[in-house]
């Protein structure tokens, strides 16, 4: 477990979305290649990149090296603003935090659903996997789901999605509830929503929008990438696709949006405020309207989720335009952040006991090879031992004793198997419950080293 570090730039350390950027554009197989030519200790190496953080979670060879992993993969990296530094954790410190990333308990959004499909993402697509990462990442995945069905997350908005589509719902006076008919009904016109991208994100708010009874346009460069979302929606809901190069060259091809959400990895802010003022002038004109009169029109609602925005900052000021994007959220997250401390406090004695389970199983995992020819050489012993004894001293039993005596061999050697196990978990849960939890943090050293 000690070889398993972690190294996190997240909305928690830059204090803001914007400081998170310049790790965003790295590609994870020229950081590693870097990396790899300065530390040919490094083994595994499994890049996270979300709207709000850059991870990556490594193994090295020599344990004792951290803090050197640390430095070098700092001056690899582009520089951030001053006075802003990533978080470095190694050990039971990193699992404890990857565990409660898993589970949620360190999104923006507490309790939030995206993040387990994309570190599910970037384990497939992990740059290097040796087989602690494997391990590791398996038992996360199944740990993860005792952690959320034990606490209760229910009554929290559950992903960045449903938080920024619920404001867009809010503007539209078209906040789901319970007993309302989905518009389209009694002749009740659909709002028509555009939606940009095809991650999780964008996914989440189109199923999300369908269910109010939204009109939907997908957009999306790859085409392809949108089939299965919308033939799984059009049967509830009016669907349109467009290519991402169709809606940009010709806004107007979207037809007349009540809003527009965006949630993609483009570095730049592509719904510009031209692209906004061609929206605006596709809308109608409410009916009874006369000429040299003001449109009581509600405002075009523009939800940008992404980091880089896709929202450019001029849209902000345009009239007739209304734009929520993460950093206008701030007050929210901020709000969520308490409530997710309290939760994490309730989940931390559950974690810690995780903690314990996840590294019994890893050390056993890891240590099968060996533990099996242990355990076949203690068996052979202790059946020559038996043997020699019944030649010996117990040479007077019948075969029924003599068989009775073997079954009993058996079934102590069992025992002693899972007596081994229990061992080690006490062992684990011994050592790790005398020690600070942050103590196999290299936060300081990496800093001094950093500094000089």
């Amino acid at each position: 477990m000690e070889h398993i570090g972690c190294i996190i730039l997240s909305f928690e350390e830059a204090g803001d979305l914007s400081g998170v950027v310049p790790w965003k554009d790295v590609r994870p197989e020229e950081a590693y290649e870097q990396l790899r030519a300065r530390m040919p200790g490094l083994e595994g190496f499994v890049w996270l990149s979300t709207c709000n953080r850059v991870e990556v979670v490594y193994t090295l060879e020599d344990s004792n090296l951290h803090g050197n992993f640390a430095v070098e993969f700092t001056d690899v990296m582009p520089s951030l603003r001053p006075g802003l530094r990533p978080s470095f954790l190694s050990g039971a410190a990193a699992i404890r935090h990857l565990l409660r990333l898993s589970a949620g308990l360190e999104s923006m959004v507490l309790g939030e659903t995206e993040i387990r499909a994309q570190l599910t993402q970037s384990f497939a697509n992990a740059v290097a996997l040796d087989k602690r990462l494997r391990l590791l990442f398996q038992s996360l995945f199944r740990e993860s789901r005792e952690i959320r069905s034990r606490i209760p997350l229910n009554h929290l908005p559950l992903s960045v999605a449903t938080l920024a589509t619920g404001k867009l719902a809010d503007r539209l006076g078209r906040r789901h509830r319970r007993d309302a008919r989905p518009n389209g009904e009694s002749g009740t016109p659909r709002e028509r929503i555009a939606v940009i991208g095809s991650g999780p994100m964008s996914t989440q708010s189109a199923r999300y929008l369908a269910k109010m009874g939204c009109e939907l346009v997908l957009i999306n460069r790859t085409r392809e990438k949108l089939t299965e979302l919308a033939e799984s929606l059009q049967n509830s809901v009016p669907v349109t696709v467009l290519g991402f190069d169709e809606f940009i060259s010709e806004p107007e091809r979207a037809g007349e949006l009540a809003g527009l959400v965006t949630a993609t990895s483009r570095p730049d802010a592509f719904v510009t405020a031209e692209v906004a003022q061609s929206l605006l002038a596709r809308r109608a004109v409410p009916a009874g309207v006369g000429a040299g009169l003001s449109a009581p029109q509600a405002p075009l609602v523009l939800i940008d989720m992404a980091l880089p925005r896709d929202v450019a900052p001029e849209c902000d000021e345009l009239d007739g335009v209304e734009v929520v994007h993460m950093d206008s959220m701030r007050a929210e997250l901020d709000e969520n952040r308490r409530r997710r401390q309290l939760a994490a406090a309730e989940a931390d004695r559950l974690i810690d006991d995780i903690l314990y389970r996840l590294s019994a199983q890893l050390i056993a995992d890891l240590s099968a090879p060996v533990m099996t020819r242990l355990q076949r050489d203690v068996r052979q012993t202790s059946r020559e031992h038996l043997d020699l004894l019944l030649e010996d001293r117990l040479s007077h039993l019948n075969n029924r004793d003599r068989r009775v005596l073997y079954d009993w061999a058996i079934r102590a050697n069992r025992a002693m198997n899972r007596l081994h196990r229990q061992g080690l978990e006490d062992v684990l849960r011994h050592y790790y419950g005398t020690q600070d939890p942050e103590a196999d943090s290299v936060n300081a050293p990496a800093r001094e080293q950093s500094s000089s």
